[in-house]
């Protein structure tokens, strides 16, 4: 940009406060001053006091800051690019994308886009983030709801809740405990000497565990053992399938995540915001085909799964004595038997509520293109409403078969 500069002498621990209605750069340096740099002069509004400087810019800005400066971001109405802070980091509410690497501890309020967070040394949390997420973290992550995929890479306590698909790569033995929940599938990786207290839920009914010396196939929604010392606690649940793995391979697969928004926009040195525009475009263009990949796969992960629970639901009329169901709109097969009495049994003792802040039921396991599929039999005349009823029921998980 043809920039307007204006220069504060500042502390190197001072606090500084921005706002923003374009594009937002941080970058730390070692200087023991603050450079604040817009397109225009009167673009940006800096009020500086003797440990506090506060932003407010009306277009793109770009601030230099000392490298354990502290940073609160209450809003930037575009993207946001914070590189090479030791300092702790705030960032409220982002309403494009967020792009973070090389910063001590980051506090997340809201993100609308993506958000890539890289080499984070200290704590990440985040409450929300609209996009995909992707989190390489030497501490703790906890991400309360993320609306598309997740990656978490990290090698302490990892707490997440994704929309969409999840994978999770631990680089220590030593983590306490995993809690995680998607809507698509889970995926994670591990060191072979992890030992853990393992409890996953797979709403699509698969679940594979490759351990060093063995590797297990299950067609079941629910599994749990303990491996090894069973230090860490895994639990796990998602609306599609699961894969454990535990192998050295997991350290090497670092790098080949890192290819996303932060690897286009951050860059060492003073960059030009205006080689922003350009990039956000092919951003675009790659999210529109990924989004169409996505869509393919999760129709045919839908028909898959509604065709496993066709199959169950079968199961359990065969159970019942009941016709046999043709999901065609056929009636055939099994002559209607009275079903035999049982023996009465002494009412079960109900079971005590799982006090983790991820274990509500209200997270349905059904996604929409199953939901559409079953609505189009019906609306076709291929099953009954409670056929329908029985086939949703078995989708998210509700339907017995014993």
């Amino acid at each position: 940009m043809s920039a307007f500069e204006q220069r504060f002498p500042f502390p190197a621990n001072g606090l500084i406060v921005i706002q923003s209605t374009g594009d937002l750069r941080v970058q730390g340096w070692e200087q023991k001053e603050v450079l604040v740099r817009t397109p225009e002069a009167d673009a940006a509004l800096a009020q500086a006091q003797s440990d506090r400087l506060s932003v407010l810019s009306r277009s793109d800005v770009e601030v230099f800051a000392p490298k354990q400066a502290r940073i609160r971001i209450e809003n930037t109405s575009g993207d946001a690019v914070i590189v090479d802070m030791a300092g702790y980091m705030e960032i409220s509410r982002v309403s494009g994308d967020l792009a973070v690497q090389s910063c001590r501890k980051v506090d997340v309020g809201i993100v609308n886009g993506d958000a890539e967070l890289l080499q984070v040394e200290g704590p990440a949390g985040l409450r929300r983030v609209g996009g995909d997420l992707l989190i390489e973290c030497r501490n703790r992550v906890i991400a309360e709801q993320v609306g598309g995929d997740a990656t978490i890479i990290a090698d302490a306590l990892v707490r997440v809740k994704s929309g969409g698909d999840l994978s999770i790569r631990l680089l220590s033995v030593e983590v306490e405990e995993v809690n995680a929940r998607c809507g698509g599938d889970l995926s994670l990786f591990a060191l072979p000497g992890l030992g853990a207290q393992v409890d996953v839920n797979s709403g699509g009914h698969s679940i594979v565990m490759r351990l060093p010396d063995q590797t297990l196939h299950l067609d079941q929604g629910h599994y749990s053992a303990t491996l090894g010392s069973g230090k860490t606690l895994l639990r796990l649940s998602a609306g599609g399938d699961v894969q454990i793995e535990l192998g050295e391979a997991v350290d090497r697969e670092v790098d080949a995540s890192r290819h996303s928004m932060g690897s286009k926009f951050v860059s060492t040195g003073e960059v030009d915001m205006t080689g922003f525009s350009p990039q956000i475009e092919e951003k675009i263009r790659q999210k529109m085909e990924f989004a169409t990949r996505k869509a393919e796969e999760r129709a045919r992960r839908a028909e898959e799964r509604v065709r496993r629970a066709m199959e169950r639901v079968e199961q359990v009329q065969r159970h019942a004595g009941h016709r046999k169901f043709n999901w065609f709109g056929i009636r055939s097969g099994w002559e209607d038997k009275p079903a035999e009495p049982l023996d009465p049994q002494p009412p079960e003792a109900p079971e005590a509520p799982e006090t983790s802040a991820f274990s509500d039921r209200s997270f349905s396991q059904v996604s929409n293109e199953e939901r559409l599929l079953v609505l189009k039999m019906l609306q076709e005349h291929k099953i009954t409403v409670e056929e329908a009823e029985q086939l949703l029921a078995a989708l998210d998980g509700d339907l017995d078969v014993e």
